[in-house]
């Protein structure tokens, strides 16, 4: 039975790691991606279009981001209920072993214990899993101002193309009345 619960710990101990490890390379990933799309929205310049196409991009990536960082949570949080689920048998495994036939084993030291090396770990996925919600969380608020933004900048080169339109119609129209007056004046002349 020593080895069965030496097995189910390490098992245990390998999926903190695995997630931690997990977890540590998505951070990194996901932080250097929104660091990277902050940093080439400052550069801009200055063409209401390009910044509009720019601005759809970055969003578009940025939700990428959010959506990858999202399953990954959702991955997190699952394992976590299936770490929770094997200490739970675990613990009942060891319940049984103190009223069946099993001879009681001396307890580990304290700082060998292997319900004590999980539950830090665990504690320690928790503050990251809580981390990574916030993380989401300020994600979602700047895709939300990124929208704003863009909507704002469309609007804007909306206008600006209006107001252009309406110049090439004035200058059409100035062209049409210099002719006019071109030809009313060699008329005259003649």
């Amino acid at each position: 039975m020593g080895e069965q619960q030496e097995m189910r710990y390490s098992t245990l101990e390998q999926l903190v790691t695995e997630t931690a490890n997990q977890v540590n390379e998505q951070l990194g990933g996901t932080g250097e991606a929104t660091l990277s799309l902050l940093e080439e929205l400052e550069e801009g310049n200055g063409d209401c279009s390009s910044c509009t196409l720019k601005i759809r991009a970055y969003l578009g990536r940025l939700l990428q981001c959010y959506e990858k960082l999202q399953e990954k949570v959702e991955s997190l949080e699952s394992r976590q209920m299936a770490i929770g689920k094997l200490k739970k048998m675990m613990r009942n495994w060891g319940q049984a072993e103190k009223y069946g036939s099993a001879p009681v084993e001396q307890p580990d030291p304290l700082w060998l214990s292997p319900n004590v090396l999980p539950s830090l770990k665990l504690e320690h996925d928790h503050e990251r899993l809580h981390y990574m919600e916030a993380t989401l969380v300020q994600m979602r608020g700047d895709w939300e101002k990124l929208s704003f933004v863009s909507g704002t900048l469309q609007k804007d080169a909306e206008q600006k193309q209006k107001a252009i339109e309406m110049l090439f119609q004035s200058l059409e129209k100035v062209q049409r009345e210099k002719t006019d007056e071109q030809d009313m004046m060699a008329a005259m002349d003649m």
